[in-house]
């Protein structure tokens, strides 16, 4: 039976409460909680179907009788090939379920995720790389049921459901879990794999083993499984493999009243417990998912309770006793809890043992230093159940806080009466720093009864300073359903070009031989000429790699028949390539960026990089603009935020024309720096800058008229003070303006006539068909994109080439009214202030 532990918090001046609550957790119970992160990584003696090594288990687990089976097995591919010197091979994580006797098994639920990268295109079309993937945070999120969101990011994991399914077993039968696991795929040189799930053995008896496998030419073969392989043994990487006695969970109760001694924010105090502070501890923040034996700095805070004990049957432990230990003594138990160490082979005299007396595993004493040898035991996928009862006795609402203070990925969610709530995952993107996690309202002269959950995701240091806190407001803006409901961004791979898995059948041995079978891990990306061949897994977290950059940092180049033509190494690896336009473009780990017209000489390129694919979600350009429209986004001269916001055959407004326009211009390198000249009316920095490049001049009483709509000879204008202003003057050599005139030439302002008989010259600004230009008509938003983007590519002209007509050239039929158009102050129709 749970114990509630009452306390009414009463608070001095100085915030310091009269007594503190017991810290204790308790196991769930209610089943058995199976983990195997033993060796962590996976090498090639691991594997079942080593070329060189006899098939061994990971992790053996026999005759287990009927109960509740929640298990993890996470495990990183460390594979090498090329005697050390290549980038291994990917692999695939098992779990092999063969029953001892006549067995029913129920699969409640199961979840594989081995790591993809992904990212966001943001706003401002930047990819935004996912730092979450090495928790495997789509898996846990399915597991608990609950739905997270990156806190104050754009990263959302959705909890999946799973139909259980229930299997009966004849005596000597086996199944694979894989078989039962919608998302199962194999996984790469270098990354994390997670298997999280839960089942009930009914009846019978049953061996629930982990197995790694080469990965073949078929997904899921287990041709080579060798039910007698080698015993999963114990390896000494400071990880553990073993069972608890408990579902993973462990639950504090806690019981809490708020009065008005308490100051807004003040955190509350508690009492923790531990091998070094046996009568307890008052602090205001307790340390869990930390064993105080083997981290030091946190051993007075450390609740050390809420570390649920793993012990795993295996005989090799026999081989490591010293030969002075007597037979009685010795037993084939290895124990991972804050009392034991986790070393194997004796490890030297620092452990306080001479070689002949020592004992593995061997029990730890707060009396010495254990550091480095007690368990490094974080805690896993264990939900930590804080089990409130916060009863407010003043007459305003108050918020109950649960403040997390780690480096490490945490996900927080509350459960209370409505069931379990969308949670909050912290990430790489707060490290360090006091954040709010969860915040639950508690109304005036209330009672709630509610719970905090948290759950330290695999892969991540455990370490976590928790406190609570009551406040008046909620420091918590955004959940879940907030993020679902905004406008977002597209979500992808980072990978622009096709994996060489696509077209496996069709590559040549000498590609083959480059990919050595990592086929999901390589890219062809198209090019002019035939493909760019890269590597790809290590695109969402390349620091984590940073030793075995040098094996897969060079980029291949085939030709139309995959055949390798050249190559090109880098001195760090990239992270994203893009062929766009006739360049080539990539990202290093180091976030350089790089041009080539030939993929051999690399110039800076200190821009966005392009994006290749770009998808319209609301409105779509005419077809004629769609092109030069998705290559302004693209390389960053129309804003991509702009993209499903336009109205593409709606009127251009003057500052939305300007913001483009300066884009080109920095997209050249050719845009001011400094801000000399400012308009009363808007503050934005394009407009400025063009101000003070002499491009505009606005009004005489200062204003710019940033909402206006732009009309087809201001447009003109401002393109062509913009081609002035980047040097391009070779169309203008022999004109006159009177060799050539729109039928509609009266209408133009004798200001504006220069320019509109110019950029048709120069081929940037046509006619809007039937010799007419329409001056006065205003400019779409697609043929402001369009013509802007001829000026950008102005410099591909050959400047010494006359063009041979003024004659003007017409917009597609299907163009609506205007085409593109230039910039003088109007007002009712009367110029006020010319642009120039």
């Amino acid at each position: 039976m749970k114990k509630i532990l009452a306390i009414i918090v009463l608070l001095c001046a100085l915030g310091v409460s009269a007594s503190a609550a017991d810290m204790t957790f308790t196991p769930e119970g209610e089943g058995k909680w199976i983990y195997c992160n033993n060796p962590e990584a996976i090498r090639n003696q691991d594997l079942m179907n080593s070329d060189d090594n006899p098939p061994s288990y990971i992790m053996n687990n026999e005759n287990l009788e009927p109960d509740l089976y929640d298990f993890l097995i996470c495990h990183i591919n460390y594979t090498d090939s090329n005697g050390g010197y290549g980038a291994g091979y990917e692999i695939e994580v098992d779990v092999e379920l063969t029953a001892v006797e006549d067995s029913e098994i129920t699969i409640n639920k199961a979840f594989f995720e081995a790591v993809e990268d992904e990212s966001f295109i943001f706003s401002d079309g930047t990819w935004s790389k996912e730092t979450n993937k090495f928790g495997c945070i789509n898996g846990l999120a399915s597991m608990l049921g609950v739905n997270l969101s990156q806190l104050n990011g754009a990263w959302l994991y959705e909890a999946k459901p799973y139909e259980p399914v229930t299997v009966e077993l004849k005596k000597g039968e086996t199944i694979w879990l894989s078989d039962y696991m919608d998302d199962y795929t194999s996984i790469g040189y270098h990354k994390p794999s997670q298997i999280l799930g839960e089942l009930s053995l009914n009846y019978g008896k049953m061996n629930f083993n982990v197995a790694a496998f080469k990965t073949g030419d078929e997904l899921k073969d287990r041709s080579s499984f060798d039910p007698n392989a080698k015993f999963g043994k114990y390896s000494y990487t400071r990880t553990e493999k073993g069972i608890a006695d408990s579902l993973p969970k462990v639950n504090v109760d806690l019981e809490y009243t708020i009065d008005n001694t308490y100051k807004d924010g003040e955190y509350i105090k508690n009492k923790v417990f531990n091998q070094y502070q046996p009568d307890g501890y008052v602090t205001d923040a307790w340390c869990t998912n930390l064993n105080p034996q083997d981290d030091i700095w946190s051993k007075d805070i450390s609740v050390q309770s809420d570390l649920l004990t793993l012990t795993y049957k295996d005989d090799s432990k026999l081989d490591y006793y010293g030969s002075n230990v007597k037979e009685k003594e010795k037993n084939n138990l290895w124990i991972w809890d804050p009392y034991h160490s986790d070393t194997a082979e004796y490890p030297g005299a620092s452990t306080w043992y001479n070689r002949e007396d020592y004992v593995p595993n061997y029990e730890l004493s707060v009396k010495r230093s254990n550091q480095g040898y007690g368990c490094s035991m974080g805690n896993y996928c264990v939900t930590e159940a804080y089990n409130l009862k916060v009863k407010n006795v003043t007459n305003k609402d108050k918020y109950f806080e649960y403040v997390a203070e780690t480096s490490s990925n945490i996900a927080v969610y509350v459960e209370d009466e409505n069931g379990k709530h969308s949670g909050l995952l912290k990430d790489e993107s707060s490290p360090a720093k006091k954040d709010t996690m969860a915040s639950v309202l508690i109304p005036a002269n209330s009672e709630k009864e509610f719970s905090i959950n948290m759950v330290l995701p695999i892969n991540y240091v455990g370490g976590i300073r928790n406190s609570f806190r009551v406040c008046n407001e909620s420091h918590i803006d955004k959940y879940y359903e907030d993020y679902v409901d905004e406008p977002r961004a597209e979500q992808g791979p980072i990978t622009t070009g096709v994996l060489a898995s696509e077209v496996r059948d069709e590559l040549p041995q000498e590609v083959k031989d480059i990919i050595n079978g990592n086929y999901d891990s390589y890219e062809l990306l198209k090019t002019n000429t035939g493909y760019m061949l890269r590597w790809i897994e290590w695109d969402g977290c390349p620091y984590y790699y940073t030793s075995e950059w040098g094996k897969v940092k060079t980029i291949y180049y085939l030709d139309k028949n995959y055949k390798i033509k050249d190559k090109y190494e880098f001195d760090k690896l990239i992270q994203l390539a893009v062929y766009y336009d006739g360049y080539y473009y990539v990202e290093d780990a180091d976030g350089n960026r790089f041009k080539s017209a030939d993929g051999q000489k690399w110039e800076n390129y200190n821009h966005r990089m392009p994006l290749a694919n770009i998808t319209f979600n609301k409105s779509k350009p005419s077809k004629w603009a769609e092109k030069e429209v998705k290559r302004a986004y693209s390389l960053d001269v129309a804003p991509y935020r702009y993209k499903d916001t336009l109205v593409y055959t709606d009127n251009m407004t003057r500052e939305k024309f300007c913001i483009i326009l300066a884009n080109m211009l920095k997209a050249k390198d050719k845009l001011p720096t400094e801000q000399n000249v400012k308009f009363s009316d808007t503050t934005r920095k394009e407009v400025s800058l063009l101000g003070t490049a002499g491009i505009i001049s606005g009004y005489e009483d200062g204003t710019f008229k940033p909402n206006n709509s732009i009309t087809r000879e201001e447009a003109s204008m401002l393109l062509y003070k913009t081609a002035q202003y980047m040097g391009y003057n070779d169309f203008y050599e022999d004109y006159k303006l009177s060799d050539y005139k729109y039928a509609d030439d009266e209408e133009i302002g004798e200001w504006a006539k220069e320019a509109v008989y110019q950029m048709n010259k120069a081929e940037i600004m046509t006619g809007m068909g039937d010799d007419m230009f329409s001056p006065k008509s205003n400019y779409t938003n697609e043929q402001s994109i369009s013509t802007i983007m001829r000026l950008y590519d102005l410099q591909n002209k050959p400047k010494s080439t006359p063009t041979p007509t003024l004659a003007p050239i017409p917009e597609p039929t299907e163009v609506p009214t205007t085409e593109e158009t230039d910039i003088p102050e109007t007002d009712g129709g009367e110029t006020t202030v010319q642009e120039n």
